[in-house]
């Protein structure tokens, strides 16, 4: 079996979904550093040929359903930087990036911007096309 504290933190981690607590334990997936790692490139802002690289290794690395899970994941710790943000519990993760709660406005255009990458990769866009397009830099939209 697996120690308790380290149960505890694979079921936190997974979003209390099984199979993936699974994988994770076994190292199948990426570990939430990793994912958190990503993100505060992302959330920093990547040019669109950083967004190119990063994608195309990502993609290779993870492919089709390992993006899949990435989009899963952002959507997840910006959701959780948001509840962090009003002074609520993070409900996926024990502790959020802080270095990247800079603002709702960057926070909800991630959750969006991967809803997007996960709804093209189903429709079978190429995975590191559509990471691209979510990673990229987004400019400031202006009333």
């Amino acid at each position: 079996g697996i120690p308790r504290d380290s149960a505890r933190k694979l079921a936190w981690s997974s979003d209390g979904c099984v199979g993936r607590a699974l994988e994770l334990s076994r190292g199948e997936t990426p570990t939430d550093f990793e994912f958190q790692e990503l993100f505060r490139s992302v959330a920093r802002g990547l040019s669109p040929m950083e967004a190119a690289a990063v994608a195309g290794e990502t993609a290779r690395k993870l492919g089709r359903e390992g993006s899949l899970e990435l989009c899963r994941e952002f959507i997840s710790i910006a959701h959780d930087s948001r509840r962090y943000l009003v002074g609520s519990r993070p409900v996926s993760r024990e502790k959020v990036p802080e270095e990247v709660l800079t603002g709702d406005s960057m926070l909800e255009g991630i959750i969006e911007r991967f809803g997007i990458c996960s709804e093209r990769i189903r429709g079978n866009v190429s995975p590191a096309m559509a990471l691209a397009a979510a990673m990229a830099k987004q400019e400031s939209k202006t009333e």
